[in-house]
């Protein structure tokens, strides 16, 4: 009754303790001793497997609960993560998903403690590749911010400050929010471009705003010298306009 009670209707595994408890009831409301005898004799197999069951999966219990319960949480937590591990480490998840609802996992779980081992591998993998391309992107936004400012004469602190950008990347644990914040790398860029031309028209008094121009879109294809000609002109025409209406032109 206290293993019922501790782990029926919280893990799969529980089920066994409750029907043990269901057979004991049975036989203990069984007044007529003939019938009890006989039934006993009738379900002995029965009986014989399943209370072998619960004391085998008491045994699992005080041996692997922690680590079962580590799994339980690593599959919960790393659900949207572990969406973008290669098919392979994929397919060890969906493996551990089907453990985890299984009565008895006695005879898999070493299988999947090494499935979850390589997984964990795979995501520490895929994180660390994901961060070094997310840095590596800003890096080099910022060494082109750093030209910017200097060009315009305007103070480093304008804009957002590297160490603390490159450290938030750093510290970031999640495959999903880092690849937001890659995905973000552009905006990110024009946003701080913004800030430096807003911060030249205090400094110099030169009324200036900035114009992102999106250089797709003008074409599908060129495919000789007159269509690369017409695209240029075009191009020219629009950021002329801009420059003549006192703007400063961020391209994208």
């Amino acid at each position: 009754q206290e293993l019922e009670k501790a782990y029926y209707g919280k893990y799969p595994f529980g089920n066994c303790f409750q029907e043990g408890v269901q057979q004991l009831n049975t036989w203990i409301q069984t007044r007529d001793i003939k019938k009890l005898f006989t039934n006993l004799i009738e379900e002995q197999e029965h009986s014989k497997e399943l209370f072998d069951t619960t004391k085998a999966m008491e045994d699992f219990i005080r041996r692997a609960l922690d680590e079962y319960r580590n799994i339980m949480a690593f599959v919960r937590e790393q659900n949207d993560n572990v969406k973008m591990l290669a098919p392979e480490d994929i397919e060890k998840v969906k493996k551990i998903n089907d453990f985890l609802s299984k009565e008895d996992p006695r005879k898999d779980f070493r299988h999947i403690k090494k499935a979850y081992d390589e997984v964990q591998q795979a995501l520490k993998a895929k994180l660390k590749e994901l961060r070094d391309q997310t840095l590596e992107v800003y890096e080099k936004i910022f060494a082109e911010l750093e030209v910017e400012a200097k060009k315009k004469k305007v103070d480093g602190a304008s804009y957002a400050d590297k160490s603390y950008t490159l450290k938030n990347i750093k510290n970031i644990d999640s495959l999903s929010a880092l690849k937001n914040k890659y995905l973000e790398a552009q905006h990110f860029k024009s946003q701080e471009l913004e800030k430096i031309i807003a911060s030249q028209t205090t400094s110099t008094g030169v009324v200036r705003e900035a114009k992102t121009y999106y250089m797709n879109g003008k074409a599908s294809t060129i495919e000789n010298e007159e269509e690369l000609n017409a695209y240029l002109e075009q191009v020219r025409e629009e950021m002329l306009a801009l420059l003549k209406q006192n703007k400063t032109i961020i391209l994208k």
